[in-house]
């Protein structure tokens, strides 16, 4: 397996990652509350579940709607 690239930004001695894909969503009374997010340098396998409307505030340049 090849190794990973180290990512270019970071915020303090923490690497800045960005969401790459939506891989799932959870829903609540229709609405999405959750998402299964592949990390920018990451494999798929760690992939995290984040509650939408905190990718949405965090990374607002990242377009969730057409995932």
């Amino acid at each position: 397996i090849p190794p990973l690239d180290l990512p270019l930004e970071t915020v303090g001695n923490l690497p800045l990652i960005r969401p790459l894909a939506v891989l799932d969503w959870k829903f609540y009374n229709g609405e999405p509350a959750r998402v299964l997010i592949q990390w920018e340098g990451l494999f798929p396998e760690d992939a995290t579940w984040e509650e939408y409307q905190d990718i949405r505030d965090t990374y607002p340049e990242f377009n969730l709607e057409d995932k």
